[in-house]
């Protein structure tokens, strides 16, 4: 389901606040069957505001309502973190993959910096 358009318009200003933002995290509930057209709805709202082209990280939360196999197998699919409030454990590849995407972004930051400077 898309986001009606006067509630989009409402949170655009907000919504705009994303462009100062390094990393997206595009947190998803993986149990809901609509989810694949939640993501999308979610992209189509970023490519409006001209922010698809920000770095984002896929978040499916509520992985405790899927079957363990079948939860691994859509967050490898869909090259998501799945996690569960109820499985604090799951919370430790999150942080994980959020430290090696800005520890990358600093380090491409710093070699382009480097490279205008010499």
């Amino acid at each position: 389901h898309d986001l009606p358009a006067d509630l989009v318009a409402a949170f655009k200003s907000t919504l705009e606040e994303l462009a100062d933002a390094d990393l997206l995290l595009h947190l998803v509930d993986v149990s809901d069957d609509d989810f694949e057209e939640r993501i999308e709805a979610v992209d189509r709202i970023l490519d409006e505001l001209e922010l698809s082209h920000k770095e984002r990280l896929l978040v499916f939360n509520k992985c405790d309502l899927l079957d363990d196999e079948i939860a691994r197998t859509i967050a490898t699919r869909y090259d998501a973190i799945p996690i569960s409030a109820l499985r604090p454990g799951t919370f430790l590849p999150l942080k994980d993959a959020i430290a090696a995407r800005l520890f990358a972004q600093n380090q491409r930051a710093i070699a382009a910096q480097r490279e205008d400077e010499g």
